[in-house]
């Protein structure tokens, strides 16, 4: 499901980003940023209970489109490879549209450590992590990790797309 809608900017940290020990202290919180010039960039995101969400915008700012569902069946880690690979087939469905290159940005740097080097990536998952690099190949992206807070966005569709 492609829903063009622009969201508001979130000023809330999520619990996750905050942690306490014998002194309380805060992390810091690091915005969302637009892509380079001749880029388009689309962050992703896994909810715990299965949904993802991405989100793809100009350098602008703009939502140029998203898309939000239920993950299906399967551990976490393997959700979040999904979710990187239905960022490239979400964006590779309509990118005709549009001739700036992609970069995809999520929260889980151990998925894109792997992507980027897979000799670090596990036997069982090497299969999707070759598809998720051979389709960025072919689509001249890039890959990055971000922090959870320039993730909101992505984060909020996940979350929402719990079927």
């Amino acid at each position: 499901m492609i829903i063009h809608h622009r969201f508001p900017q979130s000023g809330s940290l999520s619990s996750g980003d905050v942690f306490s020990n014998s002194i309380n202290l805060l992390v810091e919180q690091i915005p969302w940023s637009p892509p380079p010039k001749g880029f388009l960039k689309l962050n992703v995101d896994v909810a715990k209970t299965s949904g993802l969400g991405e989100i793809l915008r100009d350098e602008a700012g703009s939502v140029l489109g998203s898309f939000q569902d239920a993950a299906g069946p399967g551990p976490p880690t393997l959700m979040e490879l999904k979710a990187i690979k239905q960022g490239l087939i979400f964006f590779d469905s309509f990118r005709w549209c549009f001739k700036e290159r992609l970069i995809i940005e999520s929260d889980s740097k151990l998925f894109v450590e792997w992507i980027k080097n897979l000799d670090k990536c596990p036997g069982v998952f090497v299969t999707i992590v070759k598809d998720i690099i051979n389709r960025l190949r072919v689509l001249e992206g890039l890959i990055r990790w971000v922090a959870r807070t320039a993730n909101i966005e992505a984060d909020g569709l996940a979350k929402s797309g719990i079927g």
